[in-house]
């Protein structure tokens, strides 16, 4: 894991885990549950759909219930492998509700809260970058 302050989770979106820019991080990764998914060597994964409707393959902790078309907020560690092979590993899952807007949360993230923006000195700690 990198070198991050205790608590402190960069908000992404599923494009971001893709990109690598925060592997081997913890992240704050919303969306909704879709499936159960198997890999190439026979692992399931749960598969999410972020905020930005990029569908990440997540390992899950067995303290996560699945439940298709669960709106949730994912703790987790952004792994650097293929999402063929969970770019994601999840362990804490916090449910957001039936009628979350994960649009409106998509701009949040993108327009308020992206590392780099106009606004971040406000929502991160100064070291923590991707």
């Amino acid at each position: 894991m990198s070198d991050q302050p205790d608590g402190c989770y960069p908000r992404v979106t599923g494009e971001q885990v893709l990109s690598g820019q925060f592997n081997e991080s913890l992240v704050s990764l919303v969306g909704q549950m879709k499936d159960i998914v198997e890999g190439p060597d026979g692992a399931e994964f749960m598969a999410f759909e972020a905020c930005d409707k990029t569908i990440i393959n997540c390992t899950i902790s067995p303290d996560i219930a699945f439940e298709s078309g669960k709106f949730c907020e994912i703790i987790g560690a952004a792994s650097g492998r293929s999402n063929e092979e969970g770019a994601l590993d999840a362990f804490v899952c916090r449910e957001l509700g039936s009628d979350f807007d994960l649009s409106l949360y998509h701009d949040l993230v993108t327009k308020v809260l992206n590392i780099g923006g106009k606004f971040e000195k406000y929502f991160y700690p100064k070291d923590v970058m991707g």
